[in-house]
């Protein structure tokens, strides 16, 4: 038998399940960011919570969940995935198990899911229409890149990479950005976030690809220290050193990961901005202070050392403590 998960394993909350349409579906992505919690600068991560709202058309959906709806009300049976996970099981609720189908997106960068908190959903799918809404909230912590080099100054880019991994065969699956927002049901006045202020949201789609083209042209090469060895059967990085592509007749190797399989990558992005006002105040303007106050050194007589000494070291250690407030 297969092994069992972790009971610390917690999947992603945009797991899906079931068969695609035969014939395709457009799905729309919204992403509402509803509270940024943390930058943390010296692990480059960040938290936040937020809604993810997507939607398709897919004329088979009031048909599944009144199926699964029907097979959960039997005897003996339970459901998996009722269509509002922000209220308890009851006579009437309806179940969204298979076979409805809702697209999975991997969340590839996420760092931890809180184990402690709900992830809330509601599914719903109308009959007249064929429409089809999943909203979902997340709250996550994910690895990202920071450059600080420009502090105070500075603007982030915090990028929440994801990847669907719907089976391929089945009809293309083209997901569409649709809206985006900085603020859902968060009410209040200020800033939600400490030093920082957000000031957009881009959602970024990488057509349907080959994972292995995908691969090869953006990340193996990107970073790559040593090539795979000459009898790997699936090269992740083959040679194509001049001496190999002689060998080879000139022909460079493709790169292969795995199986080839279709995927989409989708990359939200946010942006903020440092208050700069704020760092300066209180981290380079104490230091440009105790530096201009070191300058009075030099209109002490030269021959009061200990006064001169006791002004710089005394600078100094305001300088260190700085370091710590």
């Amino acid at each position: 038998p297969p092994p069992s998960p972790s009971p610390d394993w917690i999947d992603s909350p945009l797991t899906g399940q079931g068969t695609p349409p035969p014939a395709g579906v457009d799905v729309y992505l919204s992403f509402y960011l509803d509270r940024l919690i943390s930058i943390d600068e010296q692990n480059y991560a960040f938290a936040l919570n937020a809604w993810f709202y997507l939607s398709w058309t897919d004329p088979r959906a009031a048909g599944a969940v009144e199926e699964a709806t029907a097979a959960a009300r039997q005897p003996g049976a339970s459901c998996a995935r009722l269509c509002n996970g922000q209220k308890a099981a009851s006579a009437a609720s309806t179940c969204c198990d298979a076979p409805l189908w809702l697209p999975t997106l991997v969340m590839r960068n996420v760092d931890e899911f809180p184990q402690g908190r709900a992830q809330p959903y509601h599914i719903t799918a109308d009959a007249s229409t064929g429409a089809v809404t999943w909203r979902v909230e997340v709250r996550a912590s994910f690895l990202t890149t920071l450059d600080v080099s420009a502090f105070p100054f500075d603007t982030q880019t915090l990028d929440i990479v994801m990847m669907s991994t719907d089976p391929p065969g089945e009809g293309a699956i083209r997901f569409i950005p649709s809206a985006t927002g900085l603020g859902l049901f968060t009410f209040g006045a200020g800033d939600d976030l400490s030093g920082w202020r957000e000031h957009d949201i881009n959602i970024f789609v990488r057509t349907p690809t080959n994972y292995s083209a995908h691969f090869s042209s953006a990340m193996v090469t990107r970073r790559q220290v040593s090539p795979s060895a000459p009898t790997d059967p699936v090269p992740l990085a083959p040679d194509n050193s001049p001496a190999a592509l002689a060998a080879r007749g000139g022909a460079p190797a493709p790169t292969r990961f795995g199986t080839d399989t279709g995927v989409v990558d989708i990359t939200i992005s946010i942006g903020v901005t440092r208050l700069w006002v704020y760092f300066s105040l209180s981290a380079i303007l104490p230091v440009i202070v105790c530096t201009s106050i070191a300058f009075l050194a030099f209109w002490v007589h030269p021959g009061d050392l200990s006064t001169r000494l006791s002004l710089v070291v005394g600078l100094f250690l305001a300088l260190v403590a700085i370091q710590y407030v």
